[in-house]
């Protein structure tokens, strides 16, 4: 008789805790439970709308639904989440400062108001790009591939412009978990816990990284009459890179649920 196959879990543990939020372009969302969730409440495009009375009504549902699940693994651990007092001492400030002025936090900014200021000066440049190769498609040019430039294109542009801001935002998470574990009235199990989401923060923060210059390469390669300005991007996200492997050693080798783990989507 022959043995039986193990059975795979649907949902894979802890998934989106370590993920860039792009659901349109992840192969895992048939095993994420938050996926499902917001798919739940938001089944269509029109449940999605901010101008829509039903979507508010959906977003309070699932906001309703997130401070039970919080409050519950609070109480898992011991956690009274009513006793939690704000403190007066300045801690605030200190880790704010520490964040803030660090070299991947201020590089990080940094390159999101250029990118964004590259995207705005180059508009028409963009434009006129897509105009000839539509042209260019137009006129069924022999051993021309216009169309598949223009996804390539588009592509390129909607990575840089999605993970702009988040690479900024997934650094100063990892740079708060770092001073969080620096406490000094933290134990060794939180410091381990803090460490963890530290380096899982400053790994999607590095993806990005990765997949942006990966983007900005393919921008620079098809507009080639501009691409100095990009080069300097380049240079940006090369840096911040280093500044950011730096900080944080360990991130590389952060092992997130699923997408590094080889389980199948």
């Amino acid at each position: 008789m022959p043995p039986k196959k193990k059975k795979t879990k649907r949902y894979i543990d802890g998934i989106f805790n370590y993920c860039d939020r792009w659901c349109e372009r992840c192969a895992f969302t048939g095993r994420c439970r938050l996926y499902d969730m917001e798919k739940e409440a938001f089944p269509d495009e029109e449940s999605r709308d901010l101008d829509n009375d039903a979507f508010w009504e959906s977003l309070h549902g699932v906001l309703q639904q997130t401070k039970e699940m919080l409050r519950q693994s609070a109480a898992e651990h011991g956690i009274d989440l009513d006793q939690i007092e704000l403190e007066d001492n300045g801690e605030w400030e200190r880790r704010r400062d520490a964040t803030w002025n660090s070299e991947p936090g201020q590089m990080g900014e940094d390159y999101a108001e250029k990118a964004s200021e590259w995207f705005e000066a180059h508009e028409t440049l963009l434009n006129d790009y897509q105009q000839q190769l539509e042209s260019r498609l137009q006129m069924e040019l022999a051993g021309d591939e216009p169309e598949a430039e223009a996804v390539a294109v588009q592509d390129a542009a909607d990575v840089i412009r999605w993970y702009q801001f988040q690479i900024a935002v997934k650094l100063m998470r990892a740079l708060n978990w770092e001073v969080d574990a620096e406490h000094e009235d933290a134990d060794d199990e939180i410091r381990e816990i803090h460490a963890l989401e530290r380096d899982g923060s400053a790994k999607v923060a590095l993806i990005g990284i990765d997949r942006s210059l990966a983007a900005w390469t393919v921008l620079r390669q098809s507009l080639a009459d501009d691409s100095d300005t990009m080069l300097d991007m380049l240079v940006r996200l090369s840096r911040l890179r280093l500044a950011a492997e730096k900080t944080f050693p360990a991130a590389r080798a952060f092992v997130r649920p699923g997408f590094d783990t080889g389980e199948k989507p």
